[in-house]
C-alpha cells in the first residue's frame, strides 16, 4: 500500500490521475470540480477535502474500494503532532523519501547549503514511525569540524570519527570489547532503526563508515544529508531542488500566487515574524519577484521575511537587489552566494553594537542560554531580542529545564565565524566563552553532587560541546591545571553520560606535566575506573590522595579497592579520614562524599565477613545518601545494601533495594550503578520464580554493559570476574526457559528503553505481593 500519511492525498490523486492517462482538465471535468481545484489538491495547497470531493474523485477515478479507503486516509488528520516549524512545499519530497527508506539501505539528500536537506530529513523521520518500530536517532555533525580549530586531514579522514558519534547518540557505554564496528553491529541487531546522519560533506572518512555501517547492520536504515553524494552502492540519492517560485503566467491570478510553495513560506515566516501578508493583484508580481530573485532558498525566504516587518514587498525587493549584487565568494555555488549575500544584507542592517554581538555568538558550538549569551556575548536582551527578530538568531523549543536556548543555523553560524576570525574579538571572546563554560562546570559541582544531579546532567549534556571547545582553549593557552579542575568537578557527568576517554585526553598534559595536581590525578581515577581501567584506577587515586587527602578522593580510592577485593587497601585508604561525628556534614557534596566513603567502610566489613557492621554502615551510609537526594549516591548504596540482604538470604529486601536503584538509575542515565542492580535484579527475579523477567533484565544489563549478544554456554571461565555471575545466571535461565524462550526474552530487554526497563524492575517480587 502507498504511504498515506498526511500530505500524502494529492500525491496519491496525481499518481492515479496518470495512471489513468487523465489530464487535469479530464479529471476536473469528470468528477465536477474546477481544473484549479484539482491542481491545489495535487500541489497539497488543499490537505483536507471534503468526503463528497474524494467520492467525486474516486468515482471519476473508477478506484476500487480498497483505493478508495486509502485515498481516503490520505486525507485525514496528521497521526503525529506537527513540528514546530511547519515544513511547507515538501509533501512529494517527503512521501517519495519515505517510500524509498521502504526499499533502499541508505538514501542521501543532497543540494546546496540552506535548501531544506536536513529539516526535510527531520520531517520524514517523525512521518515514519509506522516503519521504524524502533523510530529514529538524529546524529548531527556539523560540530566535528569546527573551523576555528586546528584541521587535522587524517582524522577527519579516519572511519572510526563518526562511529564514535553514532555510537555515543544511541547511548552506547564506552567500555566495550572488540572493534567499535562489532560493537554497533552487535548493539544494533534485530533493531528497525532510522539512523538520520545530519551534515556528512566536511568528514572525508564518512562513506567508508557509512558503506561500513550499512554492511554490517543489515536492520539498519540510513536517511543523511550532505552538500554531496557518497558515492557508494548502496546509495540512493536525493536532489533537494529549492522550493518552485510561482508560475509567470498566473501573475494575475493572488490565489495560485500564494499557492507557490516559495511563496507559501515566505508569507507563513513573515505571518511568524509579526508581518501577516496578502497577496494581491497590487502585490502579487512584487512578492513573486522576491522569491523568484531568491531562487526559492528556504534559508534566504526565512531570512528576507524577518525583513517584511521593517519593509514593505516594494522596498523589500529594491533592498533584496542590493544585497544580492553585493560582492560573492567566486569559488562558491551560486546559490550559497545567494544565502550569503542574504546574511550580508541582514548584518549590514545592524547597527554596530548588534554586529559586534552577532559575530561574538559565534563561539557557540551548541544552543545557549540567554546567560552564557549575555556573559560571552558582552550584551543584554536588547541585542538577542534584535538578532531574533531578524532571524540570525532560532530559539529552540525549551526542554525540561524550562530554560530558554537559542541557536544559529549553521550557515548563518559559518559567516558569522568568518567576522569574528577578522576583528580584534576574536580571541577575548574565546577567553569569555572558555571562561564561561569553566565557571559552568564548576558551579555544577554542587548539583551533580546533590539533589540537582539528573537536570544538571542533561544540561551539560546540551552544551557538551562548548564545554569540550572550552577545554581546547584552555589548554591551548597552557592553562591545564584549570582543565583538571574542570574536568574533576563534572566527573560524575563525564563518567555517567559516556564521555570518560574524551575527558581523559583533555587532562593529558595536566597528567604529564611532571608534578600533577590532586584534581588530575583524581580525576583520571575515576575516569578509568568508569572504563574498567582498574590499574590506572588505583595507581591514579592513591597518588591523588598522597597529593591531598579529601573526602571524596578517598571515597573514590576505596571503591577501586573494594571493587577489586583488596580489603586491606580499601581500609588504609578509609582510614586516612576521620571517621564522622555522627552528624552530616553541612554542604551537599560533602555529604555525598560522606555517603559514599561510608559505603566503602561497609564494604570493608563485607569483605572481612562480618554482615553485622557492613550494614550498620550501610545504613548510615543510606540515611546520609538519601539526605542528599543524589540518584547517583542513593543508588550506589542501595546497590551495597543489596549484596548484604542477599547474603543474609533476604530475596525481598533483596529485590526491592535493586528495583529503587534501577529505578533512579534510569532516571539519571547511570549506567555505572545500573551495571550491577540489572544482573543482581535478574538473579533475584529468578530465585523468585519469575525467569522470564529475570531473563529480559538480563537482557537490558547486557545493552548496559556493552554485551548486547546473548551469552553461550560454557563461557563463563573465559570472561572476566565481575561478568562470571551474570554467564553463570544465563545459563541457569537458559536450562529454565528452553534456548529459544530465553533467547526470545533476552532480546526483548536488549531493546527495552531505560524507563521500561525500570518498570519491569519495580514489577519483581515474591508471589503473592500485589
Amino acid at each position: 500500500m502507498t504511504d498515506v500519511r498526511p500530505g500524502a492525498f494529492g500525491v496519491l490523486l496525481r499518481q492515479w490521475r496518470e495512471r489513468r492517462a487523465l489530464t487535469q482538465e479530464e479529471l476536473a471535468a469528470r468528477a465536477g470540480l474546477t481544473v484549479n481545484a484539482i491542481g491545489g489538491l495535487e500541489r497539497g495547497v488543499r490537505r483536507r477535502p471534503y468526503p463528497h470531493t474524494v467520492r467525486a474523485l474516486a468515482d471519476a477515478l473508477g478506484l476500487t474500494e480498497a483505493e478508495f479507503e486509502e485515498l481516503t486516509a490520505s486525507a485525514a488528520a496528521p497521526a503525529v503532532a506537527p513540528p514546530a516549524s511547519r515544513l511547507i512545499g515538501r509533501d512529494e519530497e517527503a512521501a517519495e523519501v519515505l517510500g524509498l527508506l521502504s526499499a533502499r539501505r541508505l538514501v542521501t539528500l543532497t543540494g546546496p547549503g540552506g535548501v531544506g536537506k536536513t529539516s526535510l530529513a527531520l520531517d520524514v523521520a517523525a512521518r515514519s514511525a509506522g516503519q521504524f518500530p524502533h523510530g529514529h536517532v538524529v546524529v548531527e555533525l556539523a560540530a566535528l569540524r569546527d573551523p576555528a580549530r586546528q584541521r587535522d586531514p587524517a582524522r577527519e579522514r579516519d572511519p572510526a570519527r563518526l562511529l564514535e558519534e553514532v555510537a555515543g547518540r544511541l547511548g552506547m557505554p564506552e567500555r566495550r570489547r572488540g572493534p567499535l564496528l562489532d560493537a554497533l553491529a552487535a548493539h544494533l541487531a534485530g533493531r528497525r532503526l532510522l539512523l538520520v546522519l545530519d551534515n556528512l560533506e566536511h568528514l572525508p572518512g564518512a562513506a567508508d563508515a557509512v558503506a561500513a555501517l550499512v554492511a554490517a547492520c543489515p536492520d539498519l536504515v540510513v536517511l543523511a544529508t550532505s552538500r554531496s553524494p557518497l558515492r557508494i552502492r548502496a546509495e540512493h540519492e536525493v536532489v533537494v531542488e529549492p522550493l518552485e517560485g510561482p508560475d509567470a503566467w498566473a501573475l494575475d491570478d493572488p490565489a495560485s500566487v500564494a499557492g507557490a510553495p516559495a511563496v507559501a513560506m515566505f508569507l507563513d515566516r513573515a505571518a511568524a515574524m509579526g508581518a501577516p501578508l496578502t497577496v494581491t493583484a497590487a502585490n502579487a508580481p512584487t512578492i513573486a519577484a522576491i522569491c523568484w530573485r531568491l531562487d526559492g532558498l528556504p534559508l534566504a525566504l526565512e531570512l528576507a521575511a524577518a525583513r517584511a516587518r521593517l519593509l514593505e514587498p516594494a522596498a523589500l525587493l529594491e533592498r533584496l537587489d542590493e544585497a544580492m549584487s553585493a560582492g560573492a565568494l567566486r569559488d562558491l555555488p551560486e546559490r550559497q552566494q545567494t544565502v550569503r549575500d542574504t546574511v550580508d544584507w541582514s548584518h549590514d542592517l545592524l547597527d554596530a553594537d548588534q554586529r559586534r554581538l552577532f559575530a561574538r555568538l559565534a563561539a557557540f558550538r551548541a544552543p545557549f542560554t540567554v546567560e552564557a549569551a549575555e556573559a560571552v556575548g558582552g550584551t543584554g536582551l536588547t541585542g538577542l531580542t534584535a538578532l531574533v527578530e531578524q532571524s540570525l538568531l532560532t530559539r529552540v523549543p525549551p526542554e525540561a529545564d524550562g530554560r530558554t536556548r537559542l541557536r544559529m543555523l549553521e550557515p548563518i553560524r559559518q559567516y558569522a565565524r568568518q567576522r569574528l576570525a577578522a576583528s580584534p574579538d576574536a580571541a577575548p571572546t574565546a577567553d569569555r566563552h572558555a571562561e564561561h563554560f569553566l565557571a559552568e562546570a564548576l558551579e555544577a559541582a554542587g548539583d551533580l553532587r546533590g539533589p540537582g544531579l539528573i537536570g544538571r546532567l542533561d544540561g551539560l549534556e546540551r552544551s557538551h560541546a562548548d564545554l569540550a571547545a572550552a577545554a581546547g582553549h584552555l589548554l591551548a593557552a597552557g592553562r591545564a591545571a584549570e582543565v583538571a579542575d574542570l574536568v574533576w568537578a563534572v566527573w560524575p557527568y563525564l563518567a555517567l553520560r559516556a564521555h570518560a576517554t574524551e575527558a581523559l585526553g583533555w587532562l593529558g598534559p595536566a597528567l604529564s606535566s611532571g608534578r600533577p595536581v590532586a584534581p588530575a590525578l583524581a580525576a583520571s581515577g575515576v575516569l578509568s575506573y568508569a572504563l574498567g581501567d582498574l590499574d590506572r584506577a588505583w595507581a591514579d587515586t592513591t597518588a591523588a590522595l598522597r597529593a591531598g587527602v579529601s573526602v571524596e578522593t578517598a571515597a573514590l580510592a576505596g571503591l577501586v579497592a573494594a571493587f577489586v577485593g583488596d580489603g586491606p587497601g580499601a581500609r588504609r585508604v578509609v582510614a586516612a579520614v576521620a571517621e564522622p561525628d555522627g552528624t552530616a556534614p553541612d554542604e551537599p557534596a560533602d555529604r555525598w562524599a560522606w555517603a559514599l566513603l561510608l559505603g566503602v567502610r561497609a564494604q570493608v566489613a563485607i569483605l572481612a565477613a562480618d554482615l553485622a557492621a557492613a550494614g550498620r554502615r550501610l545504613e548510615e551510609a543510606e540515611r546520609v545518601a538519601r539526605g542528599t537526594d543524589n540518584a547517583f549516591a542513593i543508588a550506589l548504596v542501595l546497590n551495597m545494601r543489596a549484596t548484604v540482604t542477599e547474603a543474609e538470604g533476604d530475596l525481598p529486601a533483596t529485590a526491592g533495594l535493586l528495583a529503587e536503584s534501577v529505578t533512579r538509575s534510569a532516571a539519571a542515565g547511570s549506567r555505572w550503578t545500573l551495571a550491577y542492580a540489572l544482573p543482581a535484579l535478574a538473579a533475584a527475579a529468578h530465585r523468585l520464580g519469575d525467569p522470564r523477567a529475570a531473563a529480559v533484565l538480563l537482557g537490558a544489563a547486557a545493552t548496559v554493559t556493552g554485551e548486547p549478544a546473548a551469552p553461550s554456554s560454557g563461557e563463563a571461565g573465559r570472561v572476566p570476574a565481575d561478568r562470571r555471575a551474570a554467564r553463570a545466571e544465563a545459563a541457569a535461565l537458559r536450562a529454565a526457559l528452553g534456548e529459544e524462550g530465553f533467547r526470545a526474552a533476552f532480546e526483548e530487554g536488549r531493546l527495552l528503553p531505560l524507563e521500561r526497563v525500570a518498570e519491569l524492575a519495580r514489577g519483581v517480587r515474591p508471589p503473592g505481593r500485589g
